[in-house]
């Protein structure tokens, strides 16, 4: 396993800080144009995460029997993709094949987080 990884010669790039990462906020240092210039690529990640999200939310909802309300769950995604922007995060993604894994399959809140990130890492 892990004897391949000790016989190369492996370079970081540069040091990683240790530590969580110093809150900042992400637009500070940019300019008006450089702003305007990520906006159709942010609308597009917008629109892609808010779509998988709700389209795996709905599905669940609609087997289990609840209903999911659009408004907050775009609400949270922006809030939760927001914040993390602030700390180097990449956006808030959902994903309907781990949301039908976690659904379907294992019903116990702590074991299917514990086995979708086990799949997820190892993909």
């Amino acid at each position: 396993g892990w004897r391949w990884v000790a016989d190369r010669d492996i370079v970081l790039g540069s040091e990683v800080p240790a530590g969580l990462p110093q809150p900042s906020w992400p637009l500070a240092s940019m300019s008006m144009d450089e702003f305007y210039s990520l906006i159709p690529g942010a609308l597009v990640v917008v629109l892609t995460s808010f779509i998988t999200s709700f389209a795996g939310a709905k599905s669940v909802g609609l087997k289990e029997g609840y209903s999911i309300d659009a408004k907050r769950e775009l609400l949270a995604l922006g809030l939760s993709s927001t914040l993390g922007g602030c700390f180097g995060a990449m956006p808030v993604l959902g994903s309907l094949n781990r949301t039908s894994l976690s659904a379907g399959v294992l019903k116990s809140q702590f074991g299917a987080g514990v086995v979708v990130a086990v799949i997820s890492a190892l993909a």
